[in-house]
């Protein structure tokens, strides 16, 4: 198989083609054949970034260093065990650091069925391949962690700061298929995309401070921050009380 890679831990390396044995799927796992790959910031600062850089570097497989996570492709091969995936599935997927795995800058991944979802024939998977880190982190912003029991999804207000990145893209759609009033800060050149996206009010940071422009719409019973940057107290003061 070959892959892009640093061949060693050093900060920054350059990434060169390398050639690699193609790994068999053990137990659990599944082989894709890799057709397009996502490009997140996660993937520089793991090269970059010291404390990410030293996870990476314990848990991970030894150099060569195949980075990237985000994938989608074909599956060629099952390991035994696996129930629910064959040969010739289009699958989306993340690569996994913590398992040993090599990441998706690679014509050919492995990883375990748990890792995987079917694509649907009429998604693309250049598309698809751009979903799984920032899929499941506005999800989990959203719905894993932003929302108590208590509360009623359709009965929700959310302001998303960052509301044009790829996080903040899914996480004002997946607000809004919950049926939620969804408020989103952008910059003016975005505007239209955001609203296209369903946000029911889209702020310009440019026009001003975004959390004061914000507070005219709050109380929210979420705030979402996928830019960075914003004051935590400013946000809270937009913020219902906990449990509400």
């Amino acid at each position: 198989m070959r892959a892009m890679a640093q061949r060693t831990w050093k900060a920054g390396e350059r990434l060169v083609l390398v050639d690699l044995p193609t790994p068999e799927p053990r137990r659990g796992e599944v082989r894709v054949g890799v057709r397009a790959v996502g490009v997140n910031p996660v993937d520089w600062k793991m090269r970059s970034h010291g404390p990410l850089r030293l996870a990476a570097r314990v848990l991970g497989p030894r150099p060569p260093v195949v980075v990237g996570v985000d994938f989608a492709g074909v599956v060629d091969a099952v390991g035994p065990g696996v129930t629910g995936v064959r040969p010739g599935d289009r699958v989306v997927g993340g690569t996994d650091f913590s398992r040993g795995q090599r990441g998706s800058y690679a014509d050919t991944v492995v990883v375990r069925a748990d890792q995987l979802c079917a694509v649907p024939d009429e998604v693309d998977l250049t598309v698809a391949a751009a979903l799984p880190v920032s899929g499941v982190t506005a999800r989990m912003a959203v719905v894993d962690l932003g929302r108590t029991p208590r509360q009623r999804p359709a009965d929700r207000r959310v302001l998303v700061l960052g509301a044009s990145g790829a996080v903040g893209q899914l996480a004002v759609q997946i607000a809004k298929l919950e049926g939620a009033f969804v408020a989103g800060v952008c910059s003016a050149r975005n505007a239209g995309l955001v609203a296209e996206l369903g946000a029911d009010v889209v702020l310009d940071y440019g026009a001003g401070d975004a959390l004061a422009q914000a507070r005219a719409h709050a109380p929210f019973h979420l705030v979402v921050d996928c830019a960075g940057g914003y004051s935590g107290a400013g946000c809270r003061a937009l913020h219902l009380p906990p449990g509400t």
